[in-house]
């Protein structure tokens, strides 16, 4: 029985790796707004309309101290 190569070109796997790679970093990005905003609402009550560039320094400390150990501060892009 021969067996049949189903892997698709260099080329093409290539393009796949990076668009797969785009889609984790994609996921990681919205995983961390997606916690900031809960983070947010639950420490400062502040309810589902939080607006992140509208927070105080003390404010924003606070979510950063919160997610701390959740996530890296390296390569994080500023509220």
């Amino acid at each position: 029985m021969k067996r049949h190569n189903d892997s698709p070109p260099d080329s093409e796997r290539t393009e796949l790796e990076r668009q797969v790679e785009s889609l984790r970093h994609d996921l990681r990005r919205l995983q961390l707004e997606h916690d900031i905003l809960k983070k947010a609402n639950e420490l400062l009550k502040k309810g589902l309309g939080v607006d992140l560039p509208l927070l105080s320094n003390r404010e924003k400390t606070l979510l950063v101290d919160a997610l701390r150990e959740t996530y890296e501060l390296s390569g994080v892009d500023p509220i």
